[in-house]
This record gives structure tokens, sequence and C-alpha cells, in this order.
């Protein structure tokens, strides 16, 4: 009966993160081919990209075996918080964007606002203080991003009139 070759403990899709990925070829004494030079790889150092990996065997008298397995390692998680305008009066409302590439294209974003907003790209804020606010975007598999942005409140407008006492016409007040 003859051996097939077979790889195991490598996946089709890796997010980009900083850990060790480690397969193996079966049966022993193959040879590894393809985009990997060794058994063990990190997606954040190997990159974003399409990769193959290939596990041949040739037995002694049989026929040359093979397994190979495509798999990709997607982008790093970007992310740029915008806002309509940084400087506001103390009852205005401003627009906030997270403008995100990158990550697992199946999972979509999941958005976390330090003002309690709403777990979408853009959110309306009063922040009605100066306020710096921020949001952290994952897609449950890549390491999440952070962005942070100051947004200055003009504090009101505040007019005291003084008037001296109640004087009879002609006099001057």
């Amino acid at each position: 009966e003859a051996l097939e070759a077979a790889i195991t403990g490598l996946d089709e899709e890796y997010c980009f993160v900083d850990m060790n990925v480690s397969f193996s070829g079966t049966p022993a004494g193959g040879i590894l081919l393809g985009s990997l030079a060794s058994y063990n790889f990190n997606p954040s150092v190997l990159g974003a990209g399409n990769y193959q990996v290939i596990y041949k065997y040739t037995p002694l008298y049989c026929p040359q075996t093979a397994d190979t397995i495509d798999f990709v390692i997607y982008p790093e998680l970007e992310m740029t918080l915008t806002a309509n305008d940084e400087l506001i009066c103390d009852d205005q409302a401003v627009s906030l964007t997270a403008n995100t590439t990158g990550g697992n294209p199946n999972n979509g974003y999941i958005y976390s606002w330090s003002n309690g907003g709403f777990p979408i790209a853009t959110n309306n804020s009063i922040p009605g203080v100066p306020s710096t606010i921020s949001v952290t975007v994952s897609d449950n598999c890549s390491v999440p991003v952070n962005a942070s942005i100051f947004i200055d409140v003009v504090p009101p407008i505040l007019s005291v009139i003084d008037t001296s006492d109640a004087v009879c016409a002609g006099t001057q007040g």
C-alpha cells in the first residue's frame, strides 16, 4: 500500500498577527516546496499575500505523491479617524469617521467608541467640553487598531451688562 503525502497543521486563512505557526508533512522523508523554506512561520513577519506549500514524498519503488495547500495572510488592520470639524461650539455636534482597511474581509469590522457611540464606522457626538474621542477597531482575528482625535469646544459667550440705578431724565447713568 502506497503512503500518501499529507500536510497537517496548516490553515487556509491567517490574519496579520504576531504568532508562530508550525505544520508538518507526513510520512517523514519528503521535501517541502513552494512559498516556505521551513515548517514554521509568523504571519506578521511573512506578510500579507497568497502562499502555496507543497509536500512531496517519493517512496522507494512507488510513485511519488504530493499534498498542496494554498493559504492567504490578510493585510493588517489600518484605520484613520477623522472629524468633520475639530473646533466646535458647546452645543454643536461633530461627525467622527473611522476609515478602516485590511483584516479578514469575511469578518467585518467591530467599532468600540470611547464616547459610547454606536458600534459603526461613523458616529455623531456633542461633547459639550473639549474632549479626546477614541475608537478601537477589530475584526475578531487581526490585531485591533486604535486612534484618537481631540475635539476643541469653544465655551458659550456670556454677556454681562452692568447698568446704574435709575436716574432722572437728562442725567447721565
